[in-house]
């Protein structure tokens, strides 16, 4: 039997794959109610691919809505790229893609309220103690736990999560504005994001640099929109006093994977910072992988993980902390140079690249 800690995407996702394989398993998560949580993402072809395989692609697309473009750069003179029929990315609420996953889950093999509080990796399995003292053995304890993950700490990781000084708050707009469209454009130490996530709604996040405690988490000011020029204009009408708004720190860890059969993956293994949109994604591409390790059994998990995986997601931490400093950016020489090259950078070169990094995960699919 396989123990998941964590009822998240990545953990909801392993679950599904694993209900698929008639693998033997089990997930728990603290919470004692899996309530909606989150607001939106933007799910690339490598996340949908995902979908499919576990059969729920067009119930989430029924939910969200196809982005037929995005308008980015600096907010004075953005570009527009448009995307491909094959390249479009989805738009949805974290919480209709978290309720999309969970259906695939069978209620008996879920416990909620529940985390483990102490285990022991020994030759013929992994001793645990759940908090309410249960105790078992599992072929492998998996943590899918987020970037605050017990099961990471318990392996010894602590101390390690690298401050950004970026807070991003993000909320649910009514309506869609934007149509069939998104943006992400920023000026000098503030950015701001929006794109259509269905239902009717538009998911709006915007994020300030510079900050070196916590900020006023309170509404934000339609009239900061002002600064943000014509693309964030369709936006005031949305906007509402009474918006809920959530706000938190733009932070990562280093990658760890864990020891042996006890294995991280998601935000417990590698929190990235948003900037490339793959943070969802690469939870499930982990789930996704570590699924047919726990079916051969040919290697441990947390060294197959490392194996497969190191190389993908060292590289989108990297350049995920490389693009929200970019953005930010706010001495204006070196504003000025970055908001050249980025103006005459071709964009099929961009769009080819962002492409080439999504289907090496689809590619790889067939052959794991």
């Amino acid at each position: 039997m396989i123990l998941i800690q964590g009822a998240g995407i990545a953990g909801l996702t392993l679950a599904g794959l694993l209900q698929q394989q008639n693998k033997p398993y089990r997930l728990i998560d603290h919470a004692n109610q899996l309530r909606p949580l989150g607001a939106g993402l933007g799910l690339q072809a490598n996340a949908q691919a995902i979908l499919a395989k576990l059969g729920i692609k067009t119930a989430v697309a029924d939910s969200g809505c196809w982005l037929r473009a995005m308008t980015m750069g600096p907010a004075q003179s953005p570009r527009r790229f448009e995307f491909d029929q094959a390249s479009k990315p989805l738009g949805v609420h974290r919480a209709q893609l978290h309720e999309a996953l969970l259906a695939r889950v069978p209620a008996d093999r879920l416990s909620l309220g529940l985390s483990v509080s102490r285990w022991y990796q020994g030759e013929h399995g992994v001793d645990i103690e759940l908090s309410n003292g249960e105790t078992f053995r599992a072929s492998h304890l998996i943590g899918a736990d987020g970037i605050h993950s017990g099961l990471r700490e318990q392996l010894g990781r602590t101390g390690d999560l690298r401050i950004s000084n970026q807070w991003c708050w993000r909320t649910v707009l009514p309506g869609q504005p934007l149509g069939e469209e998104g943006f992400e454009v920023f000026d000098g130490r503030h950015r701001l994001g929006a794109f259509p996530i269905g239902r009717s709604q538009t998911y709006l996040y915007q994020v300030e640099s510079g900050l070196t405690k916590t900020p006023d988490i309170s509404a934000r000011d339609a009239r900061e929109l002002a600064r943000f020029g014509a693309v964030a204009a369709p936006l005031a009408d949305a906007w509402s006093s009474d918006l809920n708004w959530l706000c938190h720190p733009l932070n990562d860890r280093p990658v760890y994977w864990g020891k042996g059969n006890v294995a991280l993956i998601g935000d417990a293994a590698h929190p990235v910072t948003p900037n490339m949109g793959q943070g969802a994604a690469l939870a499930m591409e982990d789930a996704w992988y570590l699924s047919r390790l726990l079916t051969s059994r040919q290697e441990q998990a947390a060294p197959g993980l490392q194996r497969f995986r190191q190389a993908r997601v060292q590289g989108v931490r990297r350049l995920s902390w490389l693009a929200g400093r970019l953005a930010h950016w706010h001495w204006h020489p070196v504003r000025w140079l970055r908001d050249q090259t980025y103006r005459r950078l071709p964009a099929h070169l961009l769009l080819r690249s962002q492409n080439n990094f999504v289907n090496h995960f689809i590619k790889e699919m067939d052959h794991v």
